[in-house]
């Protein structure tokens, strides 16, 4: 509409954008309606007449950092998601190409002609991916301004997956990574504008292939989990632009004034609820809304020792379990459940009374700590690749071997046949069979109450939590995906990692499953170049176990 109310008084380009521009001026914070139809109007422009195509994109770029209100922001970034969830709702990938032929980057489409034409395999073409990532990941450091040459990739990237066969998880893992990336919370300006669109256009890339498959649909939750616990219980300092929210923190959090806090708190819990339920509106608000009170119940455990009688930390516990139901939005949804299964747990935690069978039952802490000392020493010996003299060689497999069958006696024989069949070069799994075995052994470690129990001259030491069988088992499989140390499986390698990771973050306090875990990625770590791991980069938070 104003697209063409504007043309019936100018024919010059220049002069609608600057038209265009001074409408959302004029009515930015009185007129959302009049707002959303000028962006769109500009989003048009942008889209469809290459001629000015950059020129209108930098009034916009301007005009949302240096006049416009975060309402109006807030409204482009709906209209961006939604531009994108018709694209790949509706996506032609040869009428994309063409659309985009003149400004087309020759990479993506080069991937995209060799995937397609069969010259190169899924299994070759999935190792550019991580380089083509690493090489957007350095425009944000070096590059005052960079375009958006991004979204072919994206696109690309999304139509290989979409129509892969043996290597569909990778490449949907590498395709979250554009969703996700780490560096976008230290940017500003232009480029933070960029890379939240490329956050956007991802993220609705892979919401729309989690929808087609059952196994992509569990991958993506699993991600959403891991992502959602790690901007919860990494970030130290509450970060937003919203003003609102920031003055609620500081109400609540600096200055605790809990008695106005409450009533400010039931209005957030009733926004938070409609917008739940709502998937044309951008998470980033609702998220932080949720951050909020979650660093806001996790103060008042720290600082309350009868928190579970405060009305206040009721009402932030209600308020995040019934977000976290399943009739939300998913990505909404898993966000509020992992907040309110952390303060959960921190709750329990904090009162001394942790979720039973999480740790070792035994005779005594001395010999808990013995045990573990012991554990680290044996899984740096199960993966290391001995290289000392003869007779020491061959004690040190002596020990190895004792270890393994140690922890092979554990299991059935249908776990262990499991495990097998993942290196049995006869089967010749793909690696997303691969990935469904070793979820299949997962589920079954999960779901088995049968105790491991081991006899020592000592104690006698009752493993009791699921999650112990789990880190035993992948370390089984990690040592047989070590053994190749020229040529090791470093896609399998990262899948285990990422999975121990899991596990080392299950608790919030320390726990002996978390201590397992950790040392068992520094074992792994310590025998591979971890550089070269394919989505190691996404956890840089493992760093410090090298």
């Amino acid at each position: 509409m104003i697209i063409s109310n504007v043309k019936q008084r100018t024919n010059s380009n220049k002069v609608l954008i600057d038209i265009i521009i001074s409408y959302l001026k004029k009515f930015d914070m009185k007129s959302s309606n009049v707002n959303r139809e000028g962006l769109k109007s500009m989003l048009q422009i942008i889209n469809f007449n290459p001629m000015i195509e950059n020129v209108a994109q930098n009034e916009l770029d301007h005009a949302l950092l240096n006049s416009l209100s975060l309402t109006s922001r807030k409204i482009y970034f709906d209209l961006v998601q939604e531009e994108a969830r018709d694209l790949f709702r509706n996506l032609e990938i040869e009428k994309f190409t063409n659309q985009y032929k003149n400004n087309f980057l020759q990479v993506p489409l080069l991937f995209w002609r060799e995937f397609i034409n069969g010259k190169r395999s899924e299994e070759d073409l999935i190792e550019d991916i991580p380089r083509i990532l690493e090489s957007r990941q350095d425009q944000y450091s070096i590059e005052p301004y960079f375009d958006r040459t991004w979204k072919p990739y994206i696109v690309i990237l999304f139509a290989v997956t979409r129509e892969a066969k043996r290597v569909k998880l990778d490449m949907f893992d590498m395709l979250y990574m554009f969703a996700h990336s780490d560096s976008i919370e230290t940017l500003d300006g232009v480029p933070l504008l960029i890379s939240t669109e490329e956050k956007l256009w991802a993220y609705e890339a892979c919401r729309n292939l989690a929808a087609t498959s059952t196994i992509l649909m569990r991958r993506y939750r699993l991600w959403l989990e891991r992502d959602s616990r790690r901007k919860l219980t990494q970030t130290v300092l509450f970060m937003t632009q919203n003003q609102s929210l920031v003055r609620l923190y500081h109400d609540l959090i600096v200055e605790r004034r809990r008695s106005s806090g409450r009533r400010m708190l039931e209005s957030v819990g009733t926004s938070l609820q409609t917008s739940v339920k709502d998937p044309n509106r951008w998470s980033d608000h609702f998220e932080e809304t949720v951050q909020l009170l979650f660093q806001y119940g996790k103060n008042l455990i720290m600082t309350d020792c009868d928190h579970l009688e405060s009305a206040s930390f009721q009402s932030v516990y209600n308020t995040l379990q019934k977000l976290s139901s399943p009739t939300g939005t998913l990505e909404k949804s898993q966000f509020a459940l992992e907040a309110f299964q952390i303060l959960k747990r921190m709750s329990e935690g904090h009162n001394q009374n942790p979720t039973p069978n999480t740790v070792i039952k035994s005779g005594s802490f001395k010999g808990r700590i013995e045990a573990l000392l012991e554990f680290q020493t044996n899984t740096k010996l199960l993966f290391a690749q001995v290289n000392r003299s003869p007779e020491k060689k061959v004690e040190d497999e002596k020990k190895k071997n004792y270890y393994l069958n140690k922890i092979k006696s554990f299991e059935s024989s249908e776990m262990l046949d499991l495990i097998e069949k993942l290196f049995n070069p006869e089967i010749k799994l793909t690696r997303d069979q691969t990935y469904e075995m070793m979820d299949q052994i997962k589920l079954l470690a999960s779901t088995s109450d049968d105790p491991i129990i081991i006899k020592d001259k000592f104690e006698t030491w009752m493993f009791t939590h699921s999650n112990w069988r789990h880190i035993f088992l992948l370390n089984l499989i990690a040592e047989k995906a070590l053994k190749d140390q020229e040529f090791p499986d470093l896609w399998l390698i990262n899948h285990l990692i990422q999975d121990l990771d899991d596990l080392r973050q299950i608790q919030i306090t320390l726990t002996d499953v978390n201590q397992l875990a950790e040392i068992s990625i520094k074992a792994i770590l310590e025998n591979i170049d971890h550089d070269s791991l394919p989505t190691l980069k996404k956890f840089q938070h493992l760093k410090h176990l090298d």
